[in-house]
């Protein structure tokens, strides 16, 4: 399981007014990162931002989990230390970029991921980029050592001395925080592909499993707690137990089991049922994705081209 890690850099002094939530043509430079990650089926995303409130309403119902300053936290909480762990909790391996470095392409990730060993970074015509592709427990080692002192010797700490990666992919050196001409950039690499996007629920009466279900399940079973399982994929506990209740009661079975007390609190676990379902409906979304994708090149693969053809012919 592949997760990434997206540090947002304060765009606030930038001389080339750089902003990556800024949407140049209907998409911004964040939304351009996650949309590709997400093609790459990467999860979790975790970004960390000195503005929380605003990244998540710009990236609503994008599955993405936002860390950063709340007033329910205390002033010294570690959001660094706390994305890192939950990434070495969720998966072995993770992309980690910053917010100045979003325009990478899927073929990147995959060549990345074929390395013989991590860590690595991309690298076009022999100039260094992002992402890093790195094992999370070297990432939490890295950062706990408390070597790295500020952000940016813990960006240098962990890209020094790195293998590169040959890529035909000019994005990973695009630096948009840096670059004047960083709208046109986000504006040539914008995805101009037509994908399907579908949501596929199971319901009785009424939906009682989907999307927001399994990963919830998915994460519990990562964690073994209802708490950080929640955490990791950005719901309010009182939410997850809610989720996991409806779902329970619809299908009419127990999908979580609980253990209370104990000097770490409570723990909770799938059920054999609970992880048959998690796993057949893994199977499903599978098998409909690939007709899906089957399907939709057959109907749209030539959408803009007969659209086209049919306005001239209209005219």
């Amino acid at each position: 399981m592949l997760g990434a890690f997206i540090i947002a850099i304060d765009n606030k002094t930038r001389e080339n007014q750089y902003h990556p939530l800024t949407e140049v043509g209907g998409i911004s430079a964040l939304k351009h990162l996650v949309i590709t990650l997400q093609k790459s089926e990467i999860s979790p995303i975790i970004i960390v931002s000195k503005e929380k409130v605003e990244w998540e309403n710009h990236l609503m119902k994008m599955g993405v989990l936002c860390l950063g300053p709340d007033d329910r936290d205390p002033a010294t909480k570690d959001y660094y230390h706390e994305a890192l762990a939950l990434l070495h909790t969720s998966c072995s391996h993770a992309l980690l970029t910053t917010t100045d470095y979003p325009l990478f392409g899927v073929e990147t990730i995959k060549a990345l991921q074929e390395a013989e060993e991590a860590p690595v970074l991309p690298a076009y015509q022999s100039t260094s980029g992002f992402p890093l592709y790195v094992a999370t427990k070297d990432l939490l080692k890295i950062y706990e050592s408390g070597e790295a002192g500020t952000l940016e010797a813990f960006l240098h700490g962990l890209t020094k001395d790195v293998r590169l990666v040959p890529v035909n992919d000019s994005g990973v050196i695009a630096n948009l925080g840096a670059s004047k001409q960083w709208q046109e950039l986000l504006d040539q690499h914008r995805h101009t592909d037509f994908r399907p996007v579908t949501k596929l629920m199971i319901a009785k009466d009424s939906p009682c499993f989907g999307p927001g279900t399994y990963q919830l399940l998915e994460a519990i079973d990562t964690c073994h707690s209802v708490r950080n399982a929640c955490r990791l994929i950005g719901l309010s506990y009182s939410k997850g137990w809610r989720m996991i209740h409806e779902m329970e009661e619809a299908i009419g079975l127990t999908m979580v089991a609980r253990k209370k007390g104990g000097d770490g609190g409570g723990q909770a676990a799938l059920t054999p049922k609970g992880r048959l379902l998690l796993e057949r409906y893994a199977l499903y979304v599978k098998s409909c994705n690939e007709a899906i994708e089957e399907i939709f090149d057959q109907q749209y693969s030539r959408l803009m081209e007969d659209l086209t053809n049919y306005e001239e012919s209209a005219d």
